[in-house]
């Protein structure tokens, strides 16, 4: 046997990948993408959860802080407004009251009623 005719040379056929190997590794690269994106997704989610949760808990003792705040107005309010008659009745008999009364122009006013209600 000649040793030419021993050695063949490879066919073209032999180099081309079949379509099973040819498609993994860009399938592979393809899937680790896009699951670092869902990562990055879900990374972000959750800070931005964490983030809203501080801000509810921020706007809670700010809501708290008001109704305590209201609370106080509507005592101090009171207090107030029971100093002012206790003035206006003694400023019927006392000139000095009377002269506080005139100079602050306080008013015995009564509150407004309401649209819907009957007198």
């Amino acid at each position: 046997m000649n040793p030419e005719e021993t050695t063949q040379a490879p066919s073209p056929e032999a180099d081309i990948p079949t379509p099973a190997s040819s498609m993994f590794w860009p399938g592979l690269l393809m899937s680790l993408a896009f699951n670092l994106f869902l990562i990055s997704q879900i990374h972000t989610i959750w800070n931005t959860s964490s983030d809203l949760n501080r801000q509810e808990r921020i706007l809670l003792q700010q809501l708290e802080k008001l109704r305590n705040d209201a609370v106080s107005a509507r005592n101090v309010q009171a207090l107030l407004e029971g100093v002012a008659g206790d003035l206006l009745v003694l400023a019927e008999t006392d000139p000095d009251a009377r002269r506080v009364v005139d100079k602050f122009q306080i008013r015995r006013e009564f509150p407004a009623t309401p649209a819907g209600s009957k007198q």
